[in-house]
């Protein structure tokens, strides 16, 4: 009994050993609950100010977006509309929410890396900065199926989204039945021009949303996929 004893004993000083927070709900306190200083009205860049200079003069933040394309559901040539089935994908650097492990060892991996991944409840969004992506071509909300959300030690925020849109197009006859029809849906932010924050397309690699952010804007530095 008493081997059993102090085996429990060194499992939780060696538990406790690791500093700051303990678990993800006591990290998300930190880095932007109440206290914490974070304002999710301010973008990224312009927070990294810490008002030494006036918000505008910040560099653009970078928003990385991608739609793939999963099913074309219908199209109604009478009223000039097509539902799709899509998956979208939306990632931008929020250095407000980096996390070294030295500071926060409960969250490293082992082996001393950044890059660790921390899934959080979609309703989490409503106390982050979100560049909110508009549509143009959409005609109502779009029925959004599932969202996943991670953040990650680096700052890197990611969204996943399984959504149904339908939008309107053009569609020319002229030339029936070898008519070839080419739709649009143009992406803009709702609340942000390009000076502000940047419309960046996603690249893809063998694994996922591959993004580069630009040197000098973040203070973690480029990513390394």
């Amino acid at each position: 009994l008493s081997y059993v004893f102090l085996f429990v004993l060194n499992c939780i000083s060696s538990v406790s050993a690791c500093k700051g927070p303990q678990d993800l709900d006591e990290l998300t306190k930190l880095l932007y609950g109440v206290g914490s200083g974070y304002s999710k009205l301010t973008r990224p860049n312009a927070a990294a100010l810490d008002g030494t200079a006036p918000a505008h003069t910040a560099v653009p933040d970078n928003f990385y977006f991608q739609v793939q394309f999963h099913q074309l559901l219908d199209v109604h040539e009478s009223s000039q509309t097509y539902s799709v089935d899509v998956w979208t994908r939306e990632a931008w650097y929020d250095n407000r929410l980096y996390h070294d492990n030295e500071t926060y060892g409960c969250f490293n991996d082992g082996n001393g890396s950044k890059k660790l991944w921390h899934p959080i409840p979609a309703s989490e969004l409503n106390n982050l900065w979100v560049p909110h992506v508009k549509i143009s071509a959409i005609l109502s909300p779009p029925i959004v199926f599932d969202t996943d959300v991670w953040f990650r030690t680096d700052g890197l925020v990611w969204i996943t989204k399984h959504q149904r849109w339908k939008l309107s197009c053009f569609f020319d006859y002229r030339f029936l039945p070898y008519d070839q029809q080419s739709c649009h849906a143009p992406v803009k932010l709702q609340a942000y021009v390009p000076s502000e924050v940047l419309i960046l397309p996603g690249v893809m690699d063998d694994l996922a949303m591959k993004i580069t952010p630009r040197k000098g804007v973040f203070t973690a530095g480029p990513v390394d996929w």
